[in-house]
């Protein structure tokens, strides 16, 4: 009868919706694990205190919530390789460093050169693979600091190597530090503070 047939249908059609109901919350389950797994371990409160343990001249602390997954940080780093840049570009030895017969048990840079005010200064890259940008710009800046003995005392924009440079990479996405010393002496750089300020 046509009730029947309606009744069977309807239960087939139930069948069907449990087995799919039960296969969304399986899939579920094995992508919430596979997101559980690939979160950055290095981030939780458990490793950082185990880090502390075991440092005796300084903290662990945590800089990104523990929620932040290990491609979001992955992004960060974006200092690319050297592959294709040539080898006599980069210095192996200098008489200067060589000759040198005592290396001092204490070193601070910011104590030689207290006048500095770059030397020291940690800057924050936020979101964007740009530590390429600030790592050239500031030790740019720290090194005509004490070559001027302060005359020169300025932080130089990390943002217009990042966005400015288009042959020293992408941008957020990363860059060359080489290619960037090589702008500087090119192109030259502006000063420049952090992010949304008017320093510089």
């Amino acid at each position: 009868s046509i009730y029947s047939i309606c009744v069977n249908r309807c239960f087939t059609f139930f069948l069907f919706f449990i087995k799919m109901a039960k296969f969304i919350i399986f899939i579920s389950v094995v992508l919430l694990s596979v997101y559980l797994t690939e979160q950055a371990y290095f981030l939780s409160k458990a490793y950082v205190n185990t880090i502390n343990e075991v440092a005796k001249t300084w903290k662990a602390k945590q800089n990104f919530p523990e929620y932040t997954t290990k491609e979001q940080i992955v992004q960060l780093l974006g200092s690319k390789s050297l592959k294709g840049v040539p080898k006599n570009s980069i210095k192996k030895n200098d008489d200067k460093y060589t000759k040198v017969e005592e290396i001092p048990k204490f070193f601070d840079a910011r104590i030689e050169w207290e006048y500095c005010k770059t030397i020291g200064k940690v800057r924050d890259q936020g979101n964007c693979g740009s530590c390429w940008a600030h790592a050239t710009t500031g030790a740019f800046a720290d090194r005509l600091c004490i070559a001027t003995n302060g005359e020169f005392n300025e932080l130089i924009s990390a943002e217009e190597l990042t966005f400015c440079c288009h042959l020293c990479g992408f941008g957020c996405n990363g860059g060359n530090p080489l290619r960037a010393w090589k702008y500087f002496r090119s192109h030259g750089i502006v000063t420049g503070g952090n992010y949304n300020t008017t320093d510089g």
